[in-house]
Order: C-alpha cells, then structure tokens, then sequence
C-alpha cells in the first residue's frame, strides 16, 4: 500500500470513527453487533473499523478472534498484504487451537506466495502438510469439518482430496498445497 493510500485511509478511517458512536462507550458486545449490522448494510469499512476496535481494545473479549480473523482478512481483499499477514500471524499466535486457523495459514500461504519468498512458501506449506492428516476411504475428496462463515461474510472451505488440499473461499480456490 502507498503511503498517499495509507494516509487516505487514515483520513477516510478517522472521518468514519467520528461519525460513529464513540467505540470506547460500546462494549466488545456492542461493537461486535454493531459491525454484524455494518456487514449486512453492505459497510464493510465501517465493519472493519468495529472488528478492529474490539482486536485492539479488548484482549480478554471471546469476539476478539473473529474480530482479529476480520480485520487480516479486509486487508487481504484490500491488497494491503503486510498487514494481512502480520494479522493472520497475529491470529495464529494467540489462537493456536482456533477451528478456523488452517483458514489463516492459507492466507499466509497466498501473501508469501504473491511476495514470492520460496523459503516462506515452503515453511507455510509444511505446517499445512503437518495439520491434522485425513484419511480419505473410498472417497476422491472430503470436506474439512469446519467451513466458516466470517464476520465479513465470506463462505471458506478447506477440500482435502487424495494428493492436495484446497482453500476455497465463495465457491473459487484461492490455493492449493499438493501432498
């Protein structure tokens, strides 16, 4: 990202906070609905300033994963790739035990990719060979137990098949990692 960008989103992002109701009155309850209406109004910047508040302000808060999960994911589809990967570093750190973190170390996986740090590549692609290993019995494929459903509203899925497993997310594969 720019820094003219940068500092355009600072602004854009200062105008909208002022606009909203002070996030330090919400409690990470109220925040958390408050970004869930954004999202179904069609506000995803006003989402990510909500998801954002509760990741920054409230550590101890059982929305703060998701919320945490959100706001790598926005600067993922806003091409802001530094940030997405240190907040899905962020997420792995603290959550290492989430259901949804496989989804976290594939966006990992897709920004060390793009960056195309072949070392980074090839260590992000071992700890997915190295995640829970399914055993596929007569069938070609299997879905991941989990799919998720994120704040922001996009559908994942993980499809482990006999030589790979596939990240999907709305229906297209964004990776693949080949056994």
């Amino acid at each position: 990202m720019t820094m003219k960008a940068k500092i355009l989103l600072i602004i854009v992002s200062s105008f909208l906070l002022l606009s909203l109701k002070p996030a330090c009155a919400q409690s990470a309850g109220e925040k958390y609905k408050s970004g869930l209406g954004a999202v179904k109004d069609g506000n995803e910047d006003y989402a990510y300033l909500y998801f954002l508040s509760i990741a920054r302000d409230n550590p101890g808060s059982k929305y703060r994963p998701l919320a945490l999960f959100a706001c790598g994911e926005y600067y993922f589809y806003k091409s802001d790739y530094e940030d997405a990967f240190n907040t899905f570093s962020e997420f792995i750190e603290d959550y290492p035990d989430s259901r949804i973190k496989p989804y976290a170390v594939f966006f990992l996986l897709k920004i060390a990719r793009s960056w195309q740090k072949e070392e980074l590549v090839k260590t992000i692609e071992k700890e997915i060979r190295d995640m829970k290993q399914v055993i596929l019995v007569f069938k070609e494929t299997k879905e991941y137990r989990y799919k998720y459903r994120s704040l922001l509203g996009r559908k994942y899925k993980l499809v482990y098949h006999i030589d790979r497993v596939e990240f999907n997310a709305d229906g297209e594969i964004l990776e693949q990692v080949f056994y």
